[in-house]
């Protein structure tokens, strides 16, 4: 099962996704989310909530027919090779990790392999401390 099909068939209640200031129209897994959740990622952008800058760390709760969608962006600034996806930094995952712990999120996230880089399990499995990841292709 993809990531967005896992979140909007309710198998996980939250994706996390990279955004990048060069990247208008979003692409990968948040140009994705906008298009599902019909260009609300893209108003958060027109009003400067999401930039995308480089460390940058935005939640932004959608409502979706009756449902709150959580959705989790890593700013990774300029994408020298825009639409192509590298691995977020340690730094980033743990600064996420301590953000959606002040949040007392503890549900199930999604991680998209494919957004994310083809991102380490090893790192889950031995670092990460925060709600179950949930690694979708």
């Amino acid at each position: 099962m993809n990531s967005d099909q896992a979140l909007f068939e309710g198998q996980i209640d939250g994706l996390v996704a990279q955004s990048f200031e060069n990247e208008r129209p979003l692409r990968g897994l948040a140009g994705l989310l906008d298009w599902r959740l019909k260009g609300a990622l893209s108003g958060f952008i027109r009003v400067g909530t999401l930039t995308g800058k480089e460390g940058e760390l935005c939640y932004l709760p959608v409502q979706h027919h009756d449902r709150l969608i959580h959705c989790f962006f890593l700013g990774r600034g300029i994408n020298p090779m825009p639409g192509q996806r590298t691995p977020p930094g340690k730094d980033l995952l743990r600064a996420l990790q301590n953000q959606l712990q002040k949040l007392k999120f503890t549900r199930n996230i999604g991680f998209s392999i494919s957004d994310l880089g083809k991102i380490n399990r090893d790192y889950f499995d031995k670092e990460w401390k925060g709600p179950p990841p949930c690694l979708l292709p």
